[in-house]
């Protein structure tokens, strides 16, 4: 049985949509106004991340929510831009720093929670090709996938990697590294050289870039941001 659609009506929202479907806002549509939206580089070139991300933290949307989080306790958190752009260049630096750089291939392991989101976006200011993974997939699609995108480094919580992740290494050759986190926050076991994200100051000093929205450490928010190709891989997300 077909679930009933949904229906909405355009003047009855509080918050007036962005895009409407009038035939007068679809034949006014063209790709180059659209592209002339685009803020681009300081230094020149685009990055995706810093279009979806940085451009409204930077342009007087600070503190405007970017992600509202609903979280399975029933429990509500919001994300600013402005914090999603600290956020994201934390990341991105994390990476920078293990030797990740334009071209790397990403892949991101994660249940729908703000994880997800600074790995995607992290992974594209730091110029990587980011690559989702469905976190419902067993370990033999998961293993198809890494081995063919040719994952070098993986995203993903300690308990999908333990579940899902932890017997495949040995057969991923590409795959060099692995960061997880622990869902709650906690420190997270380093089983099968994955590093811990959440640890200070036990593991590497990764985690002076910890993606815990709450750590208090000193952290570096301002990493350059390198542009790419605007026909390269680095300008796509695979999806899988």
């Amino acid at each position: 049985m077909r679930p009933a659609l949904i229906e909405k009506n355009p003047e009855a929202m509080r918050v007036e949509p962005n895009w409407s479907a009038c035939p007068e806002t679809q034949a006014a549509f063209s790709w180059q106004a659209a592209a002339r939206e685009l803020a681009g580089l300081p230094g020149g070139g685009m990055n995706l991340a810093h279009e979806a991300v940085d451009r409204h933290a930077l342009n007087g949307l600070r503190r405007h929510v970017a992600l509202r989080i609903l979280e399975r306790s029933g429990g509500r958190r919001d994300v600013t831009y402005g914090q999603l752009s600290s956020l994201t260049n934390r990341f991105a630096n994390v990476l920078t720093m293990l030797g990740m750089s334009v071209g790397d291939h990403l892949f991101v392991l994660c249940e729908r929670s703000l994880e997800l989101y600074l790995g995607v976006l992290g992974g594209l200011k730091n110029g990587c090709v980011v690559s989702p993974l469905f976190s419902a997939f067993g370990p033999e699609p998961l293993e198809t996938r890494l081995r063919l995108g040719e994952c070098r480094m993986l995203l993903t919580s300690e308990a999908l990697y333990r579940r899902k992740v932890a017997a495949l290494r040995e057969r991923l050759p590409a795959l060099e590294q692995v960061l997880v986190y622990n869902e709650n926050g906690g420190p997270s076991s380093t089983e099968g050289g994955s590093i811990c994200m959440n640890c200070w100051p036990r593991q590497r000093t990764i985690s002076r870039w910890c993606i815990r929205p709450k750590t208090r450490r000193r952290c570096c928010i301002s990493p350059v941001v390198p542009p790419v190709r605007r026909k390269g891989p680095c300008m796509c997300m695979a999806r899988h």
